[in-house]
């Protein structure tokens, strides 16, 4: 866990270009990336950069990504505290959030590297062979596609 926070605190510009926010806990990462779908593909990579030196520098990972909407970046609305920067308000989906434990819970016994819910997939271009498989997602519970791939994407 300490690994990851120290290679988090080390991530330069270039390599999180294609996110907006990191939020890191204990032995996890949510990559928040405020896309129109031309840029899915570039917000991918960014994560797989990630993702790289993760495998380089501590071990092994996989990823899996959603696609959710997001909360406004601000809010004026909100109100302010005297807690000043003991908040964070995490701007991620948790319907997204909720779908990447749904995901693992069912698919991580394919032990593969990168799993992308379809809405992601359909967004890209990658050479790579992937397996996949139909997993109840929210908001409805309906099927939707997960797609597997060992290794990297590119």
């Amino acid at each position: 866990m300490r690994g990851l926070r120290r290679l988090v605190a080390t991530l330069d510009e270039l390599t999180t270009a294609g996110t907006d926010h990191i939020y890191s806990w204990n032995d996890s990462l949510i990559l928040l990336a405020r896309v129109r779908r031309s840029g899915v593909e570039h917000a991918i990579k960014s994560a797989e950069e990630i993702k790289r030196r993760i495998d380089d520098d501590i071990g092994e990972s996989y990823a899996i990504s959603v696609r959710g909407k997001s909360f406004p970046s601000s809010d004026s609305r909100a109100p302010q505290t005297a807690l000043g920067a003991k908040i964070t308000i995490i701007e991620a989906s948790s319907w997204a959030l909720a779908n990447c434990f749904l995901i693992e819970k069912k698919l991580s016994h394919y032990r593969k590297s990168w799993y992308l819910d379809h809405r992601v997939f359909a967004s890209i271009r990658t050479t790579q062979q992937c397996v996949t498989q139909s997993v109840a997602l929210y908001p409805r519970l309906q099927k939707r596609k997960v797609h597997m791939f060992d290794g990297y994407l590119w």
